[in-house]
């Protein structure tokens, strides 16, 4: 799926496993910190879907000011990284 830095994604257009559930054994509340939804992300990977979420559109809009047309695959890229090894992440920082 292509991405315009113009356009923020349509959360409809998003793969179900990035569409995060809220309330009881979901994501969690919007207020909840990264490292909370993090560390729940590890025994709910749906939950990962609130970090996408909250950070693509300024993660997108640095790669495209910088790469231009590779910004779609380069924030792609990165949260698949931060995906794969979130068990890495530090919470207590």
């Amino acid at each position: 799926m292509r991405l315009s830095s113009d356009h923020p994604p349509d959360r409809a257009l998003l793969d179900p496993v990035l569409t995060p559930r809220l309330g009881a054994g979901g994501a969690g509340s919007p207020d909840d910190t990264d490292a909370e939804v993090i560390r729940r992300s590890l025994h709910d990977p749906e939950g990962f879907a609130e970090i996408f979420r909250r950070h693509f559109t300024a993660i997108h809009r640095y790669a495209a000011a910088r790469l231009g047309a590779a910004a779609d695959d380069v924030a792609a890229e990165t949260f698949l990284a931060a995906f794969r090894q979130r068990e890495r992440y530090r919470n207590r920082r």
